[in-house]
């Protein structure tokens, strides 16, 4: 979450970050990143924020996948 938050406060581009765990099944998480480009998201991997994220989740992520979406419509309340 702190990583999360740093990146969302630092990082222009970045649309969405949402984190939370599978209904009925506390010990699995999913995360959405929503990034306004590509290039915006492979910034991002770049980060220091994002390293540190990684090198504190290496033993614990089982598997991660990366889905390019095609916006149709986002829509907050903000």
């Amino acid at each position: 979450m702190k990583e999360m938050k740093t990146a969302v406060e630092k990082e222009d581009g970045i649309l969405a970050m949402i984190a939370g765990t599978i209904m009925n099944q506390p010990n699995e998480w999913f995360s959405l990143e929503v990034y306004k480009t590509e290039e915006i998201y492979k910034e991002h991997l770049k980060t220091k924020h994002f390293k540190k994220y990684l090198e504190a989740t290496k033993y614990v992520v089982e598997s991660k996948g990366l889905h390019l979406l095609k916006p149709d419509c986002i829509m907050d309340q903000g």
